[in-house]
């Protein structure tokens, strides 16, 4: 019973939550239940979130085989109604900049709907992610005493985060100063993955309990290709105690590959920041390789059998049905090295005294790839011009985060709640704390029906719904994602995945 009420306060602990700004993967089953699945995905799917799952046998077969299946998430800054607008707002976010489709001039009603919606109160910067991910196949081969996984992903992300100076010369009052936030993080990257793990039960310690509990280790190494990158960080902050000049702080911090550093020299050579964008930057090369690198996923899993399943000791012969479930991984330890034409411009931290605090942007600033060439040069005064160059090349940490999850199953019925955790900023995560809760029933044994929540203190939540079909020889499965409001889901789409069929071989 204690390993019951651990499960149980876990899951409690990941439906309180505190800031919400990304998830786990983007797969239909982790999709539907609000993000999640450190300790629900058992198939070749959790690879890349907790490799010690592939242990986990759900279904009698030997062979499981997957070839496209895909996710998308945004969080837009401004709403697009109808869902011809929602979806043309997701392309653009994977497309080179182009001020005639996405440049959104906004009045005085436009911006004040932006401060609303992502500066309540007296919020000084707001964070947009947006990810794209495909997983190409995905192989599980299931034997007595280990499964193996094999999976080729695609990723592609971006974060930006805005000062609320661009859409507002009114100073926040915090701590007796005045503050006006003008700084800007933009970056974008694309990733591909070939992983390759494998899961087993950890026996040394599963000898040391008389029950059918099992520890379960996974561990999955990857090679992983960067395609082209973008990390912008320019901090702008002007502050004061009364009336009188503004001490404004400035730094300036841009790291690129590939075309994001031909579309640089071009604009540095040109000042027109558009022309630099038409002729350099194009959608499929974001995807072309510019860097090389490492990285491993590892889990592990306390499975508890409940009531008379008995699937730990009879792996070959019956499926888990009833069990509890704790689990922990960390994902994504490792680098990529960037080699090809791989730039890096830095303005060290320094300090001035202003009499003006500059004007307010009148366009929208989305995190869109090479945007920030334009959006920064409105007056004609682009950091970089200032920058010093460096062209020796750059290495980056891959996303790296933690998870822990707790799931209850009891046949028809699943109940789960996770924890994430990214250990840096990046473009696919942040170093806010994420959590989930999410739940699965089956009215029939071949239809799950999904739900969950990912809840929010300082941003509105999702609210995420799906289903599949499911039988002995393949399943398919679909999720989608409603942006949360304090009155309830609403229809904008925060997010989709969709899975070609997954076969299931004896």
């Amino acid at each position: 019973m204690r390993q019951f009420y651990f499960t149980i306060l876990i899951i409690i602990w990941a439906s309180s939550t505190c800031t919400v700004e990304a998830q786990i993967v983007l797969s239909p089953q982790n999709t539907a239940l609000g993000g999640g699945g450190t300790a629900y995905l058992t198939g070749y799917e959790s690879l890349f979130v907790n490799p010690a799952n592939l242990f986990i046998r759900e279904k009698q077969n030997r062979f499981e085989i997957s070839i496209g299946e895909f996710g998308a998430s945004t969080q837009p800054v401004l709403r697009e109604f109808g869902l011809g607008g929602q979806i043309d707002n997701f392309g653009e976010l994977f497309s080179p900049f182009d001020p005639a489709v996405t440049g959104q001039q906004i009045g005085f009603d436009k911006r004040q709907k932006i401060l609303d919606r992502n500066f309540p109160g007296e919020r000084l910067q707001s964070q947009h992610l947006f990810r794209f991910e495909t997983y190409w196949f995905g192989v599980k081969w299931n034997r007595p005493e280990r499964s193996y996984a094999i999976s080729l992903r695609t990723r592609a992300g971006g974060r930006f985060v805005t000062g609320r100076g661009y859409y507002s010369d009114e100073p926040v009052l915090q701590d007796d100063l005045q503050i006006i936030d003008r700084s800007l993080v933009s970056e974008f990257q694309t990733i591909h993955e070939l992983s390759f793990g494998f899961a087993e039960s950890f026996t040394f310690l599963n000898g040391l309990s008389p029950r059918l509990n099992e520890v379960i280790i996974g561990i999955a190494p990857k090679l992983v290709v960067g395609g082209s990158f973008q990390s912008v960080k320019y901090t702008n902050e002007f502050t004061r105690e009364t009336d009188g000049p503004w001490n404004r702080r400035l730094s300036y911090d841009q790291l690129t590959s590939g075309d994001f550093s031909d579309a640089t020299t071009s604009f540095l050579l040109t000042g027109d920041p558009q022309t630099a964008i038409d002729r350099h930057l194009d959608f499929t090369d974001f995807f072309s390789p510019t860097g090389f690198g490492a990285g491993l996923d590892f889990g592990l899993t306390f499975l508890m059998p409940l009531g008379k399943d008995i699937s730990t000791l009879q792996r070959t012969e019956s499926e888990t049905k009833k069990s509890l479930r704790v689990s922990f991984s960390i994902t994504d330890v490792g680098f990529i090295s960037y080699s090809d034409n791989a730039h890096e411009q830095i303005i060290e931290e320094q300090t001035e005294i202003e009499e003006e605090t500059g004007k307010f942007s009148d366009t929208v600033f989305r995190g869109i790839p090479g945007q920030f060439l334009s959006f920064l040069n409105k007056e004609g005064s682009h950091p970089l011009f200032e920058a010093d160059i460096v062209t020796n090349g750059f290495s980056t940490l891959l996303p790296t985060a933690m998870h822990t999850g707790a799931l209850i199953q009891l046949n028809w019925f699943k109940l789960m709640g996770d924890v994430s955790l990214g250990l840096t900023n990046n473009a696919i995560n942040t170093t806010k704390l994420i959590t989930f809760l999410g739940t699965e029933v089956r009215p029939f044994p071949f239809l799950p029906l999904r739900a969950g929540t990912r809840l929010a203190t300082e941003t509105p939540g999702f609210y995420s719904f799906g289903f599949g079909i499911e039988t002995n020889h393949f399943e398919i499965n679909t999720s989608v994602q409603l942006r949360n409001r304090s009155a309830g889901p609403t229809t904008e789409l925060a997010g989709i995945s969709v899975g070609a069929v997954k076969i299931y071989l004896p």
